[in-house]
């Protein structure tokens, strides 16, 4: 048996068609380039909290008698210690607030972070963070 090569063009062709139709429908409306933002967590609805990315934006309160470490006074020891800190098991479950002594006068303070989301840095949006402080 002879097989046109037109009808096996048409075909071919309209395989890919279908496939391509298939791919494009498949994906819905959460297709979204790779570096796009993820969308925000809701709240439950009971909630006051506004939406966010990772957590819900909390406040904790400074700890009295010491200041954040200045730039030029982050050794690399201290910088090895705070990404220790936040490295460490069970770093996400920390209060907020908790002072931790490293040396001296230098100690880490668990607060929250926040990083724009979209951006450079990452996790976006507010996180657990490590806050060098020194007393003051």
């Amino acid at each position: 048996m002879k097989i046109d090569p037109t009808f096996a063009l048409l075909a071919a062709g309209g395989a890919l068609v279908g496939y391509g139709l298939y791919r494009v429908l498949s994906r819905g409306d959460e297709a979204a380039p790779a570096s796009a933002a993820p969308m925000p967590v809701q709240p439950d609805a009971g909630a006051d909290a506004a939406i966010t990315y990772g957590e819900p934006k909390a406040y904790s309160p400074f700890p009295a008698g010491y200041r954040r470490t200045k730039s030029s006074e982050v050794t690399p020891e201290l910088s090895a210690k705070a990404s220790s800190i936040r490295n460490a098991s069970g770093f996400t479950s920390m209060s907020y607030g908790t002072v931790i002594p490293i040396v001296g006068a230098d100690a880490a303070l668990i607060e929250q972070h926040y990083h724009e989301p979209g951006g450079a840095v990452k996790p976006w949006g507010y996180h657990h963070g490590v806050t060098l402080i020194r007393k003051a």
